[in-house]
C-alpha cells in the first residue's frame, strides 16, 4: 500500500532527497547555499549574516575546525542490551503520566489552503529516557506507541516504523523491505533528528535563533502545502478531505507526511548554514590549483555542430533534377531562409526529424562519414558545396566548431571548479558535523532494525 502512494505522489521525492543529503548522497544541493528562504530571512532581519559563526562560537571553535571535546565515555551498562548508544544521556523531560509520552512542541502555526490559520498536528514522541535501564528499554523498543512501532530513538525522540517505511519509499527504493535500503533510510532519519536536536539546542539560546527556527518550520509547512497542491491538481481533487482520504486508503498518515517534509526541510537548512563558512573560504588560489592539478578534466575534444538536408535521387525523374533541387536549397540557405523550415520541406532523411541537425559531433561519429573531412575544414556559418553520394545529394552547414585543446581558465571554468569544490567541502563538513552531533547524543536502535 505504501508503494502505491509513492507512485501517486512522486513529487515528495524531492523532499526525500533533502533527507538523503544528510546521509551525504546529494551534496549537489549545497551549490549556492543562499536559498530563497535564507535570503528572505536576511531581508526580514531574522537571519543575521554571521549566524553560522555564532553557532560555531557556542561550541567553542570555528566551523571547519576539528577540535572537539569528547563526551564522558559511556558506562558498562550503556553497552548492554543489544542497543547502540553514544554519548551521555540528557536529562529527561517530564512525561505525561497517563500515556508515558511527551508532546513535540508546536513551533509555529501553518495556514491551510483556504488561508485560515491552522494549528500543526499534535504529534507525540515516546520518551524512553523515563525507563530506568537500557535492558528495559530494549524490551520497550519495538512495542506499539501512538499508532506505530518504535524502531529507534534519538535523545528520547522516537522514530517509528511508519516513518522508516515512508522514508524508504520516498528515496525511490523499489523494494521497501530490502535490508540495505532499510538501514540507509534509518541512518538518514537518525542524521535528520540529531541535526534538529542540535539546531534546537543552539538556536534556542537566543530570541533571534528561536525566530529563525520558527521560520524554518513555517517554510517547511509551505513546502508541504505546495506538494499537496500539486497532488490535488493532478488527481483533480476538489478539497483537502479527498486528499486525506487518498492518503488513508494507501496506508500513509497525512500528518506523518507533513512531519517528514517539515523536519527534512529544517534539518537541511540548518546544516547548510553550518557548512557555509567552510565553503566560502574557497578562494581563487584553490581554483587555480585544482585547474592545474587536473588537466585531464579540462580537455576539449574536436567537435562540430552542423545541419544537414538529404535530397534523394529516387524522388526525382533524373539525378540531374535532384542535384538542381539541392543547389537551389543551398542558395536559399545562403540567402538567409530558415534551415529548419527548408529541412522539413525538402529533406528525405532522418535529419528532418531532428529539425535539420546533423548526426554526430566528434570525429569518428559523424554520418555520412564522407561529411566529416568537409566539416572539419569549414568555418562557422559556412555552407559547403553539394556533396553527391550514390543515394543522393547532401547539403551541409557548419554552425559551431570547437578545436581540441584545454578549456581556458575563465569565469565558466572557475564556476565549474568552485561548484565542485563547494560540494566536496560541504560533504566532508556535514559528515564531520553529524559525527560530532552523534557523539553527543543518545541513540538507541532496536536490534532487528
Amino acid at each position: 500500500m505504501v508503494q502505491r502512494i509513492a507512485h501517486q505522489i512522486s513529487e515528495f521525492r524531492a523532499v526525500a532527497r533533502l533527507g538523503c543529503a544528510l546521509a551525504l548522497t546529494a551534496a549537489i544541493l549545497f551549490t549556492g547555499c543562499q536559498t530563497p528562504q535564507m535570503r528572505n530571512l536576511r531581508k526580514m532581519g531574522v537571519l543575521p549574516e554571521d549566524i553560522s559563526d555564532r553557532i560555531a562560537r557556542e561550541q567553542g571553535g570555528p566551523i571547519g575546525s576539528t577540535g572537539h571535546t569528547p563526551p564522558e565515555p559511556p558506562t558498562a551498562e550503556s553497552k548492554s542490551g543489544g542497543i547502540f548508544s553514544r554519548g551521555a544521556e540528557p536529562e529527561a523531560p517530564p512525561a505525561n503520566t497517563d500515556t508515558g509520552v511527551s508532546p513535540i512542541p508546536s513551533v509555529s502555526p501553518d495556514r491551510g489552503s483556504n488561508g485560515s490559520k491552522q494549528e500543526k498536528p499534535n504529534l507525540t514522541k515516546t520518551n524512553l529516557l523515563d525507563i530506568p535501564t537500557l535492558a528495559e528499554r530494549a524490551n520497550h523498543l519495538g512495542r506499539k506507541h501512538d499508532g506505530g512501532h518504535v524502531v529507534a530513538t534519538v535523545n528520547g525522540t522516537a522514530i517509528l516504523e511508519e516513518e522508516l517505511r515512508l522514508a524508504q519509499v520516498q528515496s525511490g527504493a523499489e523494494d521497501a523491505l530490502n535490508p540495505n535500503r532499510r538501514r540507509q533510510a534509518l541512518n538518514t532519519l537518525i542524521d535528520r533528528e540529531v541535526a534538529i536536536l542540535d539546531a534546537e539546542a543552539k538556536l534556542g539560546k537566543s530570541p533571534q535563533g528561536k525566530k529563525f527556527l520558527e521560520k524554518m518550520y513555517e517554510y517547511g509547512g509551505k513546502e508541504f502545502s505546495r506538494y499537496t497542491r500539486i497532488i490535488k491538481e493532478k488527481n483533480k481533487f476538489e478539497n483537502e478531505d479527498e486528499l486525506k482520504a487518498m492518503f488513508r486508503q494507501s496506508g500513509v498518515s497525512y500528518e506523518l507526511m507533513r512531519r517528514q517534509t517539515e523536519r527534512n526541510f529544517v534539518s537541511m537548512q540548518y546544516l547548510q548554514q553550518r557548512v557555509m563558512p567552510a565553503m566560502d573560504r574557497i578562494g581563487h588560489r584553490d581554483l587555480r590549483e585544482y585547474y592545474d592539478g587536473h588537466p585531464e578534466l579540462f580537455k576539449i575534444q574536436d567537435s562540430v555542430n552542423w545541419r544537414h538536408i538529404f535530397i534523394a535521387k529516387v524522388k526525382y525523374k533524373t539525378p540531374e533534377e535532384a542535384r538542381k533541387q539541392a543547389e537551389e536549397v543551398v542558395q536559399q540557405i545562403k540567402a538567409g531562409e530558415d534551415f529548419v523550415t527548408l529541412s522539413r520541406k525538402y529533406c528525405h532523411g532522418d535529419s528532418a526529424l531532428r529539425d535539420g541537425d546533423g548526426l554526430g559531433h566528434h570525429p569518428g561519429e559523424i554520418r555520412p562519414v564522407e561529411a566529416e573531412p568537409i566539416l572539419l575544414s569549414m568555418k562557422e556559418g559556412e555552407v559547403a558545396e553539394v556533396l553527391e553520394l550514390p543515394a543522393g545529394y547532401h547539403i551541409i552547414q557548419l554552425t559551431k566548431r570547437q578545436y581540441a585543446g584545454m578549456k581556458p581558465f575563465n569565469e565558466v571554468a572557475q564556476k565549474e571548479i568552485r561548484d565542485k569544490l563547494r560540494n566536496e567541502v560541504a560533504t566532508l563538513e556535514i559528515k564531520r558535523l553529524l559525527a560530532e552531533m552523534k557523539r553527543n547524543a543518545v541513540i538507541e536502535i532496536m536490534p532487528d532494525s
